[in-house]
């Protein structure tokens, strides 16, 4: 699988907590993680999707972020251009690279 680096950045945290995340489910080492954004909440926040995937579709590429591969849409791409992910008191945390922007998206 080749891969190019990535639009967004995860933070060294982010991907030991995901790497870790992924041993505790036991997942198969065919899938790969998959950002998407969906749609804008009512406070106009972008809606994330978190999944894991065996197949790149057209319009999808296979990054790589401080050795954590992942894959993004053109979209979520253009979306996330210069963004950050990063792992805080329990949760996941993107700073989207707009000053003022953080936005939590879960909790591990």
């Amino acid at each position: 699988m080749k891969m190019s680096r990535s639009p967004i950045h995860f933070t060294k945290k982010a991907v030991n907590k995901l790497f870790e995340l992924q041993d505790e489910a036991d997942l198969s080492p065919k899938l790969t993680f998959s950002i998407n954004v969906e749609d804008l909440n009512a406070f106009e926040e972008l809606v994330y999707a978190f999944s894991y995937k065996t197949d790149v579709n057209e319009d999808e590429m296979v990054y790589e972020s401080n050795g954590f591969p992942h894959i993004l849409d053109t979209e979520t791409a253009m979306y996330m251009l210069n963004s950050k992910i990063d792992y805080k008191k329990g949760s996941f945390v993107v700073d989207l690279d707009i000053n003022t922007t953080t936005t939590m998206v879960g909790e591990a």
